[in-house]
């Protein structure tokens, strides 16, 4: 060993390298004295006796040589710990495959697979279908097997994230067709810009004429835009177009003119059209202007079209969803039709509104003369109405199976007088009745509810029954709980409410 040239440096024990071995890494002399001293000299400023400067360079060159060797054993041990590393990896790889290969998803059936991948793939996300075919090759093999995977179809008109160039945005579209081969498509269109200074850019005409070059396949169609101009852009694709397949055509718009024209192109050309649905400023007046959101908000129907005028003729579904202003102008939409196919009536009053209007029996005279040999299910879900003109609508479908109401907050008196009514004490009322939901959100007499179904269990066909509280099947009296067990029990009526509180009844 080297003897060093001062005695500021102590021996210092040499490093246990390896445990096992007992390998130890020795240096020469341990530096923390001389650097306690070192310290001092340099605080107090004072200058190195020349007979001690002479001694420095051999100092220095005795620590460089140790630094050396503690960076060479360094540098050796972490070539051996990256080498652990790596082996490490390789191990913990071998049990992630050993894992994968025992999986319970890898024993699922091609078809229970495809129908996860369809449940994963969203509308809102239109890469999802790509990034299941990058997860792993087989899962790539049965997306591109699965053509009804690329079947849907999204497209934002909003300018996409300043990254991406407007000419390549959207060009998974084109990929899609070429990958859904003849599967009918589903499509999304949607703008959510509201402002003409933002309407400075459009999807890639390329990418939209890719689209619609592909309008013979479209079979379900959601449009959700914001601005009329997303409409008159739409409008120069359609022209003469064709949609053989389109059985759906959904279309949400809350702009301020009236774009009802091109929607009417769409219907005119779509000779298969089963449903539409109609949300926001699309329903005009006589004299063209667009009704208030907020007077008219929901039309839907399922329906055959042949002409235009047939399309609300062939009507068997309707659904108005209105809100706090007056109910007046229902009838220059609802007066003129004639729905002598209509099966399906909701009138829902959104919540949260005002219920200072009310709702009356006139609004719906007309039509329900022309449906009243058709119509079997009535919903009345929160809707201002009297007693007075709730009955009147009931004496006009005699036929009638269902029956729902929620009454929003209106008297006790208004409540009993209709349970009065269906209770029918000389002649019983609506006698084809199979299904009745009665839902209040304040103080009734329960026993008297509870009589008029006993009453309608016996005597008519009445055998589905859903009573609560502000929620269906829910919130009432122990009382009634136990009367209406008691109904259930000889046979007479299903569970309202009982022995289930998830606002399903099930039917005897």
């Amino acid at each position: 060993m080297e003897s060093f040239p001062s005695s500021d440096l102590m021996m210092k024990s040499p490093v246990l390298i390896c445990s096992n071995c007992g390998g130890r890494f020795d240096v020469d002399a341990s530096y923390t004295k001389s650097l306690d001293q070192n310290l001092e000299l340099l605080r107090s400023g004072n200058a190195v006796l020349s007979a001690e400067a002479a001694l420095f360079p051999e100092f220095i060159m005795h620590a460089e040589f140790d630094l050396f060797r503690y960076d060479r054993e360094i540098q050796r041990h972490l070539d051996t710990v990256e080498r652990l590393r790596r082996d490490r990896a390789e191990v913990e790889e071998y049990i992630k495959q050993k894992k994968s290969l025992l999986a319970p998803i890898r024993r699922l059936p091609p078809e229970l697979l495809c129908a996860i991948f369809k449940e994963a793939t969203r509308a809102e996300d239109p890469l999802s279908s790509l990034r299941i075919a990058l997860v792993c090759t087989s899962w790539r093999r049965l997306a591109l097997s699965t053509h009804s995977l690329w079947s849907m179809i999204s497209l934002d008109f909003q300018c996409p994230p300043s990254k991406v160039p407007r000419d390549s945005y959207g060009a998974w579209i084109p990929l899609y067709l070429r990958r859904s081969r003849n599967e009918p498509l589903q499509i999304d269109l949607r703008d959510s810009r509201h402002n003409d200074a933002d309407l400075n850019t459009w999807p890639s005409q390329a990418v939209v004429s890719s689209l619609f070059a592909q309008a013979q396949r479209w079979r379900d169609v959601h449009i959700s835009f914001m601005h009329c101009r997303s409409f008159f852009f739409l409008g120069n694709f359609i022209k003469e177009i064709t949609f053989p397949r389109l059985e759906l055509l959904d279309v949400t718009y809350f702009g301020g003119s009236n774009v009802l024209d091109t929607m009417t192109s769409v219907i005119l050309l779509a000779p298969n059209l089963r449903t539409l649905s109609l949300k926001g400023h699309l329903l005009s007046n006589g004299d063209g202007t667009p009704m208030p959101s907020n007077r008219i908000r929901t039309f839907k129907a399922d329906m055959v079209l042949n002409r235009p005028l047939e399309v609300l003729s062939h009507l068997i579904s309707l659904t108005l969803l209105m809100h706090d202003y007056s109910y007046n102008n229902l009838q220059a939409i609802i007066k003129p039709l004639s729905l002598p196919n209509l099966s399906s009536l909701s009138l829902v009053h959104e919540k949260g509104g005002s219920t200072g209007c009310l709702f009356k029996f006139a609004h719906l005279e007309h039509l329900l003369q022309s449906c009243a040999d058709s119509l079997r299910s009535i919903r009345f879900l929160d809707l201002p109405i009297e007693a007075k003109d709730l009955i009147l609508v009931l004496e006009k479908v005699p036929r009638l199976h269902n029956l729902v109401i929620h009454w929003p907050k209106t008297s006790r008196t208004s409540i009993e007088a209709i349970i009065r009514y269906l209770a029918g004490m000389r002649q019983v009322k609506l006698p084809q009745l199979t299904s009745l939901e009665l839902v209040w959100c304040q103080e009734v007499n329960e026993e008297m509810v509870v009589d008029m179904v006993q009453m309608r269990m016996t005597c008519t066909p009445l055998r589905r029954v859903a009573l609560g509280r502000d929620l269906s099947c829910a919130n009432l009296r122990d009382k009634t709980k136990r009367r209406m067990q008691d109904l259930r029990s000889i046979g007479l009526c299903s569970r309202a409410g009982l022995e289930r509180m998830d606002g399903v009844s099930e039917d005897l």
